[in-house]
Order: C-alpha cells, then sequence, then structure tokens
C-alpha cells in the first residue's frame, strides 16, 4: 500500500474477478483499476460461490459448488449436449 500511482483513491482487495489494486481517479472523472499482484507473504485466500448454485448435476449431490467446479460441470454437459445432437442430427449417408 506504499507509494501509489499517481491520481489513487484506494485500494482494493479481491474484486469481483478476485483481483487487487489502486482505484486510481482519471482525468475526465471515471475510476480505472490499476491491478497489482500481492506479496505471496500475506497469504490471502478468496473464495467466490453463486447464492443460489445448484446443489445436484445430472441426479447427482454437488459437494464442490466453487464457480470453478459448476464451470467444469456446465462445459462437460455441453459438450456432450453437442455430441449428441450430432450424432441424432447428422444427415444420412455421412
Amino acid at each position: 500500500m506504499q507509494n501509489p500511482p499517481p491520481g489513487a483513491r484506494g485500494f482494493f482487495l479481491a474484486d469481483e474477478v478476485g483481483g487487487s489494486g489502486w482505484e486510481i481517479e482519471m482525468p475526465v472523472g471515471r475510476v480505472e483499476k490499476f491491478y497489482v499482484g500481492l506479496p505471496e507473504s500475506l497469504k490471502i485466500t478468496t473464495w467466490f460461490e453463486f447464492p443460489d448454485a445448484p446443489r445436484e448435476h445430472l441426479g447427482e449431490p454437488i459437494t464442490d459448488r466453487s464457480v470453478s467446479n459448476l464451470a467444469h460441470l456446465y462445459i462437460r454437459y455441453l459438450t456432450r449436449l453437442v455430441a449428441d445432437a450430432e450424432t441424432e442430427f447428422q444427415p444420412s449417408g455421412e
């Protein structure tokens, strides 16, 4: 937090994308974020979770409701959906 960049109006930790850094007041009045890496010695852990995340997937309970795991399940589901659609709607003769 020492030596803030010019125009800094405050420091933020773990914003909506998990980053930390300075809020910089720009000449036209808007505020921009200037992200910085934090030292490992701070040992900051962030965790994101949807407030109403699903509790089951394909009939099985979801034990890891983290955003990254839910995204993984969703992508896997969409991949299977597309593969099934390609099989179902493939023109005959191919």
